[in-house]
């Protein structure tokens, strides 16, 4: 090939070159200008986002009405939604509030209250076992009947370890091979720990 031909070859190397640099920078300049306008639409949007939170806060803050609940929609007659802002109270309203949550006038019966203290006690152990690994319910074939799963001596979970939801009893512990503490479980539940550990010394957790 002649230097003049190599010469020629090079330069078209060169332009081709340049070209490419210049669809590049291009490109690059195209793609920045697209990412600009992203963030200036997304900075928008946060920004008429937060001047409407902040108008919210506003409209609550401005409502003079004395211990006033006032909705997330604004309205302070919709009851009771959950959600609601005291904006503000007086010392009347602070009076009555602490005379409601002295007064035993209006709790549980003794009935409902063991009935409380049931479930709880059910719940409590139920959770604890589940953290050592036992399962909720067996999720072996033997437990179940025609779609419906049974209580099964040798197969079964932490929700019939549990007391019994309804009396807080033990009385299925015999059954399932298991030995009840010797206390029984106290009405403030302060052993209830000792069931749990019972539980898992019998099931070897």
């Amino acid at each position: 090939m002649a230097d003049g031909e190599l010469g020629a070859v090079f330069k078209g190397l060169t332009e081709d070159a340049d070209q490419a640099a210049g669809n590049i920078s291009e490109s690059v300049a195209k793609i920045g200008e697209q990412t600009a306008d992203n963030e200036e639409a997304n900075l928008g949007r946060t920004l008429d986002a937060e001047a409407q939170n902040a108008t919210s806060f506003s409209d609550i803050a401005d409502d003079g009405a004395p211990a006033a609940i006032v909705s997330p929609a604004g309205d302070t007659d919709g009851g009771f939604t959950g959600a609601g802002h005291v904006s503000s109270s007086s010392p009347d309203a602070e009076a009555a509030y602490a005379s409601i949550r002295q007064s035993t006038e209006d709790v549980l019966s003794p009935a409902e209250q063991g009935q409380f203290r049931s479930l709880m006690s059910h719940e409590y152990v139920e959770s604890r076992l589940m953290e050592s690994g036992m399962p909720y319910r067996s999720a072996d074939p033997e437990a179940w009947e025609d779609g419906t799963l049974m209580f099964n001596t040798s197969h079964f979970g932490a929700h019939e370890v549990a007391p019994l939801s309804s009396t807080g009893s033990l009385r299925l512990w015999p059954k399932l091979g298991l030995t009840p503490p010797d206390a029984p479980i106290a009405p403030d539940l302060s052993n209830i720990d000792d069931v749990v550990s019972a539980a898992r010394k019998g099931l070897t957790l």
